[in-house]
């Protein structure tokens, strides 16, 4: 089977964003139960961008106890399996983490003046 870029791949093996959202939900369970559970998938927000240089993008959002989110984001190549996208789940799994970490060790006053200067008036 030809998968270049000019011919997409067949649907089965085709990395959609709800395909990727599962899967990277249920990795995050399986790394850490507890705190993969905060992980909202943000669905509506996915975005696919088609051709050369094309991704599937997926997001999740994470909240600190101080009651502020954030969105983390994860991205796949369009031209990538399911296959070759599962091999690499657990390291992305982590990079998740990571993010939801840095998120996290802020102090929340920081997290105040995030959500203060994203709604002042100009």
């Amino acid at each position: 089977m030809d998968k270049s870029p000019g011919n997409p791949l067949p649907t089965e093996e085709a990395v959609t964003a709800d395909w990727l959202i599962e899967q990277l939900g249920a990795e995050l369970i399986r790394q850490e139960p507890v705190l993969g559970r905060e992980f909202v998938p943000l669905g509506r927000m996915s975005q696919i961008a088609r051709g050369p240089g094309g991704s599937t993008k997926v997001f999740f959002g994470v909240r600190c106890e101080c009651r502020t989110a954030v969105v983390v984001s994860f991205e796949a190549a369009v031209e990538k399996t399911r296959d070759q996208v599962l091999q690499v789940l657990s390291e992305s799994g982590r990079k998740l983490f990571e993010q939801r970490s840095a998120f996290v060790r802020m102090p929340c006053s920081a997290h105040d003046r995030l959500r203060a200067d994203n709604f002042k008036r100009s």
